[in-house]
C-alpha cells in the first residue's frame, strides 16, 4: 500500500513562506540546489545525441533493478481487483470508493536528501477525501485505468548517475493519460448530483485526448456527449472520439483565446444555451489535478519505492504536473523537484520565466498536440514547478522517432517533449552532482497510433522541416524565447550562501565540472563541424560513367576512361573505407549529370531538398559592435579583457554559450558554398585527430615526450615523399602500379611484381624498414605554407652559401631568387625575414593562364648573372592562388640545370644547379590522382623541395603543412643548435628526435590528423576526392561557357551575364557577372563565341572602353556585399579581385566537394544573378 497522503488543499497550504501559491505563480524551494544554475541550461536547444548503449543500466523496456525488487510494475494482467485487493499501487479504482492513500501510520519511507544519502522521513497519517461514485463490475473498462508500468529509458540518459523512467500512460484504455481525469471528473460530478445518465449530455472542449477519454467514459456510463476540438487535432483522434457514438465539432484553429468561437469557449456557450448540458471544463475543473494527486503521484512513489528525485511533465490543462507534482513534493517532504517542458509557441514558458502578464500573452503556432496552451488554465498551479525548459516541435518529434526505433515505444508528440526534457535534465544533473544517484520519472501521455498521419508520416515531417538534415524551423524563435531567462524566478535571498560562494569559484575548479564542460563543448563542436546544410543525399542515383573527360562525373568510379583507378582493389585492405560509403558524412558528392557526364556510383548524388528552400547562410557579416553586443546579450560577457579584471569567473554555462556565439558569428567554413579561400570545412577524421593532439598537448621535439607522434610524422613524411618523387609515367593506378620498373612509388604503395623485387613494407617489417622503402628525403610538418616556402628558400641558400647561418650577410655573395608574378607573396616576405632583401626576389612574367613563361625566366636569370649576382632559387607553383595555374615544371628544371653555379667556398668543379622549389600548397592534392598529376604536375618530381598543405584540398584542420626535400639530413645540417637541455646524446632513442631539424622549439603534432584520415580513406579515397572536386570545377566552367553561347544553361536563362575571365585551372573558376544594363553595350566590344559557335574562354576585354571596364570593376564588390550584409542571406562566400590588368572578377575556388553538385552551383549562380540584376 502507498503511504498516507494529504489532500491537495493541505499541500497548497504547506507551501513555504514567501512562495506564490496562486495560479500562475512560481516557487523555488530552498532545497532546489539545481534550479538557480540548472534552470538556464534547461532552456537549451541542444540536439539529442544518442548515448552509448554501453552506458545503459538497462535497455529500454526491460526491468531495472534498484535492489531487491524491480522498479517496474510488471502488472501483466492489470485486473480490476489488483490494486484494490492486493495494494499494488494506486489504480484509478475511484468508482469503488477505494482510498488510494490508505492510512499507514508512522510509515517509514525512503527518500533522498540533497546530500545524496538515504534518510528516513516519517509522514503523518492523513487521508485523501473519500468519494463514493457508483461502482463498476469487475472487468469494466474503467477499472483498468491507471496503474501503468514504468519503462526504463536510462540508455538515453546523458549521465551515468541519472536514471530515466517513464510511465506508459498510452496503455490506458483509449491510449491516453486523459482516461484518468475523464473517469475521475465524471465520477465526481455524479457523486455531487450534477449529472444523471439518460438526461445529461456531457460537453468537453479538448485538444484531442480528453475528448476520446470522455467519449469512452460516457459510453461506459450511459451519457450522450459532444466533444469540441480544433482543426489541429489529428484525424486519428477525431475518429476515436466519433467511434463511441457521440457528436464531434471541429472548430477553427489559431483563434485568440478570448475569441467566442475558440474551441474552449464553445463548450461554455453550448452549456449556457442548453440546461441539460454539462461542461467538463477540464481547464478550470479542480478535480482534474485531483485525479493525478490521488492516482499517478502515488503510483510513481510506490513503483520507485520512494527513490524518485525529479518529475518531468508538460502541461495543457496543467493537471498532470500540478496534481502529480503536489503529491510527490508532499510525500517526499519537498525533496522531489518538478521540471515542466513547454513547446515553443505555447505561452506558459513566457508567463513563468519572463513574468509576462496573462493579458499580454500571445501564442504562436506549433505542431505538437496535447501540450502547451494559448492561455494560463486554472488547473495549472505553477507553484509546484521548479524549472521549465523550452522545446521545439522538431526536438519533440525526433525524440518520438528515437523512442519508437530504440525503445519500441510508439508514442505521441507530448511524450517526445517530456523525454527530450528528461534527457536534457539528466545532462544537467550529471554536471552539477556527478556523485549522487538521481531518478527522473516522466510520462508518455498517449499512443503514437493517434499520429500515424503526422509524426510517423515522412511526407508530413518533410513538409514541416522535421527531417534530420534540415534546420530546426523554430530554432531562432526558441533562442529569442529563452533569452534573459537563465535564472529561474528567485530572489537573491533565496540563494544559499554556499551556492553563491560556489558560483564565484573558477568554473573548472573540479575535475568533475571540467569533465562535464568538455563533454558539452564537444557536443556543440561536433554538431557544428558535422552539419550538412544544403543538400540531401539520394542513394538511389548514380550509374556507370562512360565519360572520357570526367566532366560532371567525378572522374573515378566505374568510368571507362583511362583514369579508372577505382576499379582497382586496394591491397591489404578488404574492407571499404569508412569515408567511401554512401552514408558517410564526408564522402564526396559526385557532380550531377546535367552537363552530360555520368555519375560515379561510389558516391551518392547531392541534390537540393527543395529549390524554393533558402540556402542557410555561410555568414551574415556583423560589425565589431554587433559582435560584441551578441556576446553581451547571449553570454553575459564582453569581448574585452581589460575591464573587471579580465571579466571575472564566468560559469561553465556562460562559457558554453560563448562557444555558440562564436560559432554563430563566424564564417561557416564547413558550408558547401564557402568558396572564398583555399580551405574549407574539416574532414571529420582529421578533426578527431586534431582534438586528440590538442588534448595530449605535447611537443614534437623529442621522442621521449612524443613517441607516437614522432613515429607517425616520420611515416607520413615517407609516404608523401614517395608519392611526390614517383615518376608519373610509372604510376598508372592508385592501388597497384602496372610497370615492372623499380620506382619509389612501387616501393611504398604496393608490392611490386617486378623481376627484380624491391623492398616493401609489410606487417613483419620494422617501422625503420618501412621508412627505408621510401626514396631518400627529409622533411617536417611546419605551421603553414608560408613557413614551408621559407624552409625551401633557406635550404636553397644553405646550399649556395653554407656558412651564411654562421657568418651572416656580411661578405656574402648577392643571391637572387625568381618566382612567377602569380606566385604567393610569402616568397617576398621570406626574403625580407632571412636578410636576402625583397629586391632580390625577381618577379617573372606569366602567360594568360597564370603560368610562368620559361623564356622569361631564362632571360631573368641571364640578366642577374650579367649583373654579377648568383641565381640560387626558382620558386615554381603548382596551382597559383588566384588563377590556379600550374607552372611548366619540366622546362623550369631544365633551366635550373643549365644555369648551375659554384656555391660560396666551393671549387669550380663543385657546381650545383639552381635550387628548384615547388609551392604545391594548393595543388599538392593532384599528386593523389595518376590522371591529374600527369596533366598538371609532370616534372614536379624533379624539384629539390616541395610545399604541400593538406589543410587545403585534403580538408585537414588548420594548420597541416609539410616541407619535403630530396636531400636527406639537409634540415639538420642547416638548423641544428644541439640544445643540451633537450637533445642529450646519451638518452634513449635520441636518433628519433625531430626538434633540431626545425627553426622552432615547439611544434604541434600536425602529422597525426593526416595519418588518421589516411588510414580511413587510403590512397583511393584521396584519388576519388580530388578527381571529384576537379570535375566540379570543370562543370562550373562548362555552365558559364554554355550560357555564353546559348544564353541559358539547364533551363536557366542568364542571357550571357556570366563571362569567363581567365582560363580555368585546378579548381579555380574566375568569371565576371555583367548586369543586364551593361550586357548590350559590352556585346559591341567582346567576342563570347568563336566562328564555329563554340564559347570562348576566357573572354577578352581588349578594346572595351575604360568607362565600361570601370563599371564592370565595381560589380563584384557590390554583389559580395549584398551576399554578406544587405540581402542578409549569406548564401555564399566567394572572393573577388583584380589581376593581370583585368577589372574585378569573381574567383571561386573549390577546396572540397562536400555537399556540392552542378545543381547546387547552378543555384548559386541564380542567386548571384538575382542580387546583381539591378546594378
Amino acid at each position: 500500500m502507498v503511504g498516507p497522503v494529504a489532500p491537495m488543499s493541505a499541500v497548497r497550504a504547506a507551501v513555504p513562506p514567501g512562495s506564490s501559491s496562486s495560479k500562475g505563480g512560481a516557487r523555488r524551494g530552498p532545497h532546489l540546489r539545481g534550479s538557480r544554475r540548472g534552470g538556464h541550461l534547461l532552456k537549451g536547444v541542444h540536439r539529442l545525441h544518442a548515448s552509448n548503449p554501453d552506458r545503459s543500466r538497462g535497455a529500454p523496456g526491460r526491468s531495472l533493478d534498484l535492489g531487491e525488487e524491480s522498479l517496474l510494475s510488471q502488472n501483466s494482467e492489470r485486473e480490476t481487483s489488483a490494486a484494490a485487493s492486493q495494494g499494488q499501487g494506486a489504480s484509478s479504482s475511484l468508482e469503488s470508493g477505494e482510498n488510494v492513500g490508505a492510512e499507514r501510520s508512522n510509515s517509514k519511507i525512503n527518500t533522498n536528501d540533497t546530500t545524496a544519502e538515504n534518510t528516513q522521513t516519517t509522514l503523518e497519517s492523513e487521508s485523501v477525501p473519500q468519494t463514493n461514485p457508483p461502482p463498476f463490475a469487475a472487468g469494466n473498462t474503467g477499472a483498468v485505468v491507471g496503474n501503468t508500468p514504468l519503462l526504463d529509458l536510462s540508455r538515453l540518459s546523458k549521465a551515468e548517475n541519472v536514471k530515466i523512467l517513464a510511465k506508459m500512460e498510452f496503455l490506458n484504455p483509449t491510449g491516453s493519460i486523459k482516461d484518468r481525469i475523464a473517469l475521475h471528473m465524471i465520477s465526481r460530478a455524479e457523486s455531487e448530483g450534477k449529472i444523471k445518465p439518460g438526461v445529461t449530455t456531457i460537453v468537453a472542449s479538448t485538444s484531442g485526448n480528453t475528448g476520446c477519454s470522455v467519449a469512452m467514459v460516457c459510453a461506459l456510463k450511459g451519457y450522450d456527449y459532444i466533444v469540441i476540438t480544433s482543426k489541429k487535432c489529428s484525424e486519428e483522434k477525431r475518429g476515436s472520439m466519433r467511434a463511441f457514438g457521440g457528436q464531434v465539432i471541429i472548430a477553427d484553429d489559431g483563434l485568440a483565446a478570448d475569441h467566442p468561437e475558440h474551441y474552449v469557449n464553445l463548450e461554455s456557450t453550448l452549456c449556457e444555451q442548453n440546461e441539460n448540458y454539462f461542461g467538463i471544463d477540464q481547464y478550470e475543473n479542480q478535480h482534474n489535478p485531483e485525479a493525478y494527486y490521488t492516482s499517478l503521484g502515488p503510483e510513481i512513489w510506490q513503483q520507485t519505492r520512494g527513490r524518485v528525485t525529479h518529475f518531468v511533465a508538460g502541461g495543457s490543462t496543467g493537471g498532470t504536473v500540478t496534481g502529480t507534482g503536489a503529491y510527490l513534493k508532499h510525500v517526499s517532504d519537498n525533496q522531489v523537484q518538478v521540471l515542466m517542458p513547454d513547446p515553443v509557441g505555447s505561452v506558459i514558458f513566457e508567463h513563468w520565466a519572463k513574468h509576462v502578464p496573462e493579458n499580454e500573452l500571445q501564442a504562436s503556432g506549433y505542431k505538437v498536440e496535447g501540450v502547451g496552451k494559448d492561455s494560463i488554465p486554472g488547473t495549472l498551479d505553477l507553484s509546484f514547478v521548479d524549472a521549465m525548459i523550452s522545446v521545439t516541435d522538431k526536438q519533440s518529434i525526433q525524440m518520438c522517432q528515437t523512442l519508437s526505433s530504440t525503445a519500441g515505444a510508439l508514442v505521441g508528440g507530448s511524450s517526445g517533449l517530456n523525454v527530450y526534457a528528461a534527457v536534457e535534465l539528466s545532462k544537467e544533473l550529471g554536471r552539477q552532482n556527478p556523485s549522487r544517484e538521481f531518478t527522473i520519472v516522466t510520462v508518455l501521455p498517449d499512443s503514437g497510433l493517434k499520429y500515424l498521419s503526422k509524426i510517423y508520416n515522412q511526407t508530413w515531417c518533410e513538409e514541416n522541416g522535421f527531417m534530420d538534415d534540415e534546420c530546426d524551423p523554430q530554432d531562432e524563435v526558441n533562442r529569442s524565447r529563452c533569452r534573459d531567462t537563465a535564472v529561474p524566478r528567485a530572489s537573491a535571498t533565496e540563494v544559499d550562501d554556499d551556492l553563491a560562494a560556489e558560483e564565484n569559484k573558477s568554473p573548472l575548479f573540479s575535475r568533475e565540472v571540467a569533465n562535464a564542460f568538455l563533454k558539452d563543448a564537444a557536443d556543440i563542436l561536433t554538431e557544428y563541424a558535422a552539419a550538412e546544410d544544403v543538400h540531401v543525399v539520394d542513394d538511389t542515383s548514380g550509374g556507370n560513367s562512360n565519360s572520357g573527360n570526367g566532366s560532371g562525373g567525378g572522374g573515378g568510379g566505374n568510368s571507362n576512361s583511362n583514369n579508372s583507378n577505382s576499379n582497382n582493389e586496394q591491397e591489404d585492405n578488404d574492407e571499404t573505407s569508412p569515408l567511401l560509403s554512401s552514408s558517410s558524412y564526408n564522402a564526396p558528392i559526385v557532380s550531377t549529370t546535367a552537363l552530360g557526364g555520368g555519375a560515379n556510383p561510389a558516391f551518392p548524388r547531392a541534390k537540393l531538398a527543395d529549390p524554393a528552400t533558402p540556402i542557410p547562410p555561410v555568414i551574415t557579416l556583423a560589425s565589431p559592435e554587433e559582435i560584441d553586443a551578441a556576446y553581451r546579450e547571449r553570454a553575459s560577457m564582453s569581448l574585452s579583457l581589460l575591464a573587471n579584471g579580465g571579466g571575472g569567473s564566468h560559469t561553465t554555462d556562460k562559457l558554453l554559450e560563448a562557444l555558440k556565439v562564436t560559432l554563430d558569428m563566424s564564417a561557416r567554413t564547413h558550408h558547401p558554398l564557402f568558396l572564398n579561400q583555399l580551405y574549407s570545412g574539416v574532414d571529420p577524421i582529421g578533426l578527431a585527430g586534431e582534438w586528440l593532439t590538442a588534448a595530449t598537448n605535447t611537443n614534437v621535439h623529442t621522442y621521449e615526450v612524443a613517441p607516437v607522434f614522432t613515429l607517425i610524422e616520420r611515416e607520413v613524411l615517407a609516404k608523401m615523399a614517395s608519392i611526390w618523387l614517383a615518376d608519373p609515367d610509372e604510376v598508372t593506378s592508385v592501388a597497384k602500379p602496372t610497370t615492372n620498373r623499380k620506382s619509389s612509388f612501387q616501393k611504398f604503395l604496393s608490392s611490386s611484381e617486378a623481376a627484380d623485387p624491391m623492398p616493401t613494407p609489410s606487417a613483419e617489417n620494422s617501422l625503420d624498414d618501412a621508412v627505408a622503402c621510401a626514396p631518400p628525403h627529409d622533411g617536417l610538418f611546419v605551421p603553414g605554407g608560408s613557413i614551408s616556402n621559407m624552409y625551401g628558400m633557406l635550404l636553397a641558400r644553405h646550399r649556395a652559401d653554407p656558412e651564411y647561418v654562421n657568418r651572416g650577410a656580411y661578405g656574402a655573395p648577392r643571391l637572387v631568387a625568381f618566382v612567377s608574378d602569380q606566385a604567393h607573396y610569402s616568397f617576398s616576405k621570406t626574403a625580407g625575414v632571412m636578410g636576402l632583401g625583397r629586391d632580390n626576389v625577381w618577379s617573372v612574367e606569366s602567360d594568360a593562364s597564370g603560368a610562368i613563361i620559361p623564356d622569361a625566366l631564362e632571360r631573368s636569370i641571364e640578366k642577374a648573372v650579367a649583373e654579377g649576382a648568383t641565381p640560387f632559387f626558382v620558386g615554381a607553383t603548382a596551382a597559383t592562388t588566384v588563377m590556379g595555374a600550374f607552372d611548366p615544371f619540366v622546362s623550369i628544371r631544365e633551366i635550373c640545370d643549365r644555369h648551375s653555379f659554384t656555391p660560396a667556398g666551393a671549387s669550380e668543379d663543385e657546381r650545383v644547379p639552381i635550387w628548384m622549389h615547388v609551392d604545391a600548397a594548393w595543388g599538392g592534392m593532384y599528386f593523389m590522382s595518376p590522371k591529374l598529376r600527369k596533366q598538371t604536375l609532370r616534372g614536379a618530381e624533379r624539384a629539390d623541395s616541395l610545399t604541400w598543405n593538406p589543410h587545403k584540398m585534403m580538408n585537414m584542420p588548420l594548420t597541416c603543412s609539410v616541407i619535403l626535400t630530396r636531400e636527406p639530413g639537409s634540415l639538420q645540417a642547416m638548423n641544428a643548435s644541439n640544445a643540451a637541455y633537450l637533445f642529450q646524446p646519451d638518452k634513449n632513442f635520441v636518433e628519433y628526435d625531430l626538434g633540431d631539424r626545425s627553426i622552432q622549439c615547439g611544434r604541434k603534432a600536425d602529422a597525426f590528423k593526416l595519418w588518421l584520415a589516411w588510414k580511413a580513406k587510403g590512397d583511393l579515397g584521396w584519388c576519388l576526392e580530388v578527381e571529384h572536386v576537379n570535375a566540379l570545377g570543370e562543370g562550373l566552367e562548362r555552365m558559364i561557357m554554355d550560357q555564353q553561347a546559348t544564353s541559358s544553361v539547364a533551363g536557366c536563362s542568364f542571357e550571357g551575364r556570366f563571362l569567363m575571365a581567365t582560363p580555368r585551372s585546378c579548381t579555380n573558376v574566375c568569371f565576371w557577372y555583367i548586369p543586364p544594363r551593361l550586357v548590350g553595350e559590352l556585346d559591341m566590344h567582346i567576342v563570347t563565341v568563336d566562328s564555329m559557335g563554340e564559347p570562348v574562354s576566357p573572354v577578352s576585354l581588349v578594346g572595351v572602353p575604360d568607362e565600361l571596364r570601370s563599371e564592370i570593376d565595381g560589380v563584384a564588390p557590390k554583389i559580395k556585399d549584398r551576399m554578406q550584409r544587405m540581402a542578409g542571406d549569406g548564401s555564399a562566400l566567394i572572393g573577388f579581385q583584380r589581376n593581370k590588368g583585368l577589372p574585378n572578377f569573381f574567383r571561386l575556388v573549390l577546396p572540397g566537394g562536400k555537399g556540392l553538385s552542378d545543381e547546387v552551383l547552378l543555384r548559386m549562380l541564380k542567386r548571384m544573378d538575382e542580387l546583381g540584376k539591378d546594378l
